[in-house]
């Protein structure tokens, strides 16, 4: 139902346009970083990627800061970006994919990640251009 999906989208909505606490996210990212490095510590190819979400979502304060975030404590890291029609997934709620949806996503990340570990990938961070977000 529509009015349900709307609903749902502009609370996601709301809560990606909110400030970030940075606080929180040192925290979590501190983990991550430790996970991170124990994973290449054991030859482990880690690769970032971003899920579609509903086209609203994508430039809101939540995305952007852990866009950048991620650059930023991964200089070096494999990223697959997001898929450049994200307007074609359907979500419940913005966030969250339905039906045959994360097939089709799946479909593109094994595409993207083979060419990663294939080489014929290009990292999608530079270390020289990358800030800590705000």
């Amino acid at each position: 139902d529509s009015t349900i999906f709307n609903k749902r989208l502009a609370i996601t909505t709301e809560s990606y346009a909110e400030n970030i606490d940075t606080l929180m996210m040192d925290k979590q990212f501190a983990k991550l970083k430790k996970q991170v490095d124990f994973l290449e510590s054991k030859g482990v190819n880690v690769i970032f990627f971003e899920m579609p979400v509903h086209p609203k979502l994508i430039e809101l304060k939540r995305s952007n800061y852990i866009r950048e975030r991620v650059k930023h404590e991964f200089p070096n890291a494999s990223v697959i970006q997001l898929p450049k029609n994200c307007e074609i997934y359907h979500t419940s709620d913005g966030l969250h994919l339905t039906g045959d949806e994360p097939n089709v996503y799946t479909s593109y990340f094994k595409k993207e990640a083979i060419a990663i570990v294939t080489g014929l990938h290009k990292r999608t961070t530079d270390a020289s251009t990358t800030t800590k977000p705000n």
